[in-house]
């Protein structure tokens, strides 16, 4: 199993000042900056007719300016079909069968965000605009903050595509080997919208049958309908990481439709991408998302959730 991401910055992030990209999609990260297609790819691996060179250029260009378009709110749904067709992205959703690996210890948020902010100092800034999207103005619970920070961790935010919590079990010095085992197997959980029953967890996206926990899952937020995060295997049983608390479940139809555009443009680099591939090197796209439809449709329930949530483990 690999634990680097599918595409990376584009450009290096050193000495660059945190701003908005977009103005029209301000929460927004490196996906509005353009990169381009992998050609080779698209020969080897899309279905049908294969493009000349000039023709995949064209076409590539030609979706990521309906991707922006839509998320900018100017194209409707849709716009980006024809581009996705022609460059062979569209096909069947498919998943990754292989069983989650046991991590030896259950990790607590705190620790993995002390090990995101050993290679990401900044990742305070970064990561509220990035994983809460219109939250990250509002004066929220540190803890909230704290699990954007560690939704963001398994991003690939260092070059080549390393993720910063791969980063910190593979350099001097080492954490301990027990802590190193736990991190890789944490990396490799797809992140998911989950509906709350008690101490137990029910996906609520499409998602691999061989990751969904068993049993009781500890972690869960207190006071929440649904939540967002890992649920993780150890010897101890199933733990959450990153669980951020939701006082309603989002709609799964907006939720997918957001999610299935951003696996698109992923697909232009890696058309073996599966849907559990995605999620794991973009899960603050669907934490994003959650939270943008909190705040247009649940506003006055999430502070109190939040707050009610405490500290996590």
């Amino acid at each position: 199993m690999r634990v680097s991401g599918i595409l990376g910055p584009p450009v290096p992030v050193h000495g660059v000042v945190p701003g908005h990209l977009d103005p029209a999609d301000p929460h927004a990260g490196d996906e509005v900056r353009y990169q381009a297609g992998d050609f080779d790819e698209h020969v080897f691996y899309a279905p049908g007719d294969k493009l000349s060179g000039e023709e995949f250029e064209e076409w590539d260009r030609r979706f990521f300016e309906a991707y922006r378009g839509v998320l900018d709110g100017w194209l409707p749904w849709g716009a980006t079909d024809e581009a996705a067709h022609r460059l062979g992205l569209v096909g069947p959703r498919t998943h990754d069968t292989r069983p989650l690996r046991l991590a030896p210890v259950q990790l607590g948020d705190s620790l993995l965000s002390d090990l995101i902010e050993d290679w990401i100092p900044d990742v305070g800034l970064l990561a509220p605009d990035r994983v809460l999207g219109p939250w990250a103005d509002v004066a929220l619970p540190r803890h909230i903050r704290m699990i954007a920070g560690v939704a963001l961790g398994f991003s690939p935010l260092l070059d080549p595509a390393v993720l910063p919590l791969a980063r910190a079990t593979r350099k001097r010095p080492r954490p301990p080997q027990e802590i190193s085992s736990s991190v890789r197997s944490v990396t490799y959980v797809p992140p998911m919208l989950w509906r709350v029953k008690g101490a137990h967890l029910e996906p609520l996206l499409p998602m691999s049958t061989r990751m969904e926990p068993e049993g009781r899952v500890a972690g869960i937020p207190k006071g929440a309908v649904a939540v967002v995060g890992r649920a993780v295997p150890s010897p101890e049983g199933w733990w959450l990481v990153g669980g951020l608390p939701l006082p309603s479940v989002p709609d799964v139809d907006i939720l997918c439709r957001r999610l299935e555009l951003e696996q698109l443009r992923l697909r232009r680099h890696s058309r073996r991408l599966t849907w559990e591939d995605f999620l794991r090197d973009r899960g603050e796209v669907l934490y994003r998302t959650c939270c943008e439809w909190l705040w247009m449709h649940d506003h006055e329930a999430a502070l109190p959730c939040w707050t009610l949530a405490g500290d996590p483990p």
